[in-house]
């Protein structure tokens, strides 16, 4: 699977950006870290995961101009044009990880207070994965989600569907409901949720829990 999603990336990353803003979710991520983060305080160390291109990254940035983020992701290429755009060393780093890999994390000592994953939890088995990330996060912190209600309306099949196969071989469609579930589950309480019109095709959802 990882050999996949690497693949898959590597070949969208410099079609990424503008296809982001074609389909309106580049809008969608602005209105909705607008609102939604307004009610988080006292946020200093933020793991961003499947971070792309950098662009929920910059978002961060200016928002919380006071912390660190760490941006990860499974794809060299998105991580390159990542860097080119922000270059700020003290306040941004990029790595290369595959989060089911427990490897990756071993000698990370770091706690988060904010995990953001935007537009990117069809690319986890979160049964598996998450169970990696949540020890991570700080009691108290925050985990923040965005994505499309109806991911079976595929985000990049038709638009290149020159790799239309190889995605839907390895995204693993969630509903909306199977997420919030799972979160509850694991005892995080949800302190936000939010809405957003994308486009004439696709609902995309913003939900916010807290440790």
């Amino acid at each position: 699977m990882e050999d996949q999603r690497e693949e898959i990336f590597d070949y969208l990353a410099d079609k990424y950006d503008n296809h982001m803003k074609i389909t309106g979710h580049v809008g969608a991520e602005e209105f909705f870290f607008s609102e939604s983060t307004k009610r988080l305080s006292n946020i200093t160390n933020i793991l961003e995961l499947a971070c792309g291109t950098g662009i929920t990254t910059r978002l961060l940035m200016n928002i919380f101009p006071k912390a660190h983020i760490i941006g990860t992701d499974i794809s060299n290429k998105m991580l390159e044009i990542a860097k080119l755009k922000i270059n700020d060393e003290a306040k941004v780093s990029f790595k290369k990880i595959n989060i089911d890999n427990k490897n990756h994390w071993i000698g990370d000592k770091d706690k988060y207070n904010l995990v953001v994953i935007s537009y990117g939890i069809c690319w986890f088995d979160f049964y598996y994965d998450f169970e990696i990330i949540f020890p991570k996060l700080q009691k108290d912190g925050y985990f923040l989600i965005i994505d499309d209600i109806d991911l079976s309306i595929p985000l990049f099949s038709n638009s290149f569907p020159e790799v239309a196969e190889k995605i839907k071989k390895t995204r693993i469609i969630k509903k909306k409901e199977e997420v919030e579930h799972f979160f509850i589950t694991k005892g995080l309480r949800k302190v936000n949720e939010m809405i957003y019109k994308v486009g004439d095709t696709h609902t995309s959802y913003l939900i916010c829990y807290q440790k």
